[in-house]
């Protein structure tokens, strides 16, 4: 992925499993926020 010059996100080096604990939250993140739009959408 090419970064935008504009891109002000910090590269942070972390140990593999806080890295996987925060891909876990993504994940889980999303699904929420896919469940919540379905939900909004049927109203």
């Amino acid at each position: 992925m090419k970064l935008d010059e504009n891109d002000v996100r910090k590269n942070v080096k972390v140990m593999p499993t806080v890295k996987e604990e925060l891909h876990h939250l993504h994940k889980k993140l999303k699904n929420e926020l896919k469940k919540e739009s379905g939900l909004l959408l049927t109203y």
